[in-house]
């Protein structure tokens, strides 16, 4: 279960989280593409919910909803 404090995880936290480089997660934003993000000011932060919705959606292999 996720708390309150953990609903949104900055760059690193997420990288680690979710087993993704950091490098990758930055460079996905700046093309526009991969993990979901909210940006509040200077600050990117990642939903952990929206991300794992993102991640299950899109792992190889999985049907596509219809």
């Amino acid at each position: 279960m996720i708390n309150d404090k953990e609903i949104f995880i900055d760059t690193r936290t997420a990288a680690k989280r979710f087993n993704i480089k950091y490098d990758t997660l930055k460079k996905q934003r700046q093309l526009r593409i991969g993990l979901p993000y909210h940006k509040f000011g200077r600050l990117v932060r990642y939903n952990v919910l929206e991300v794992k919705e993102y991640l299950d959606q899109n792992r190889k292999g999985a049907t596509p909803n219809e």
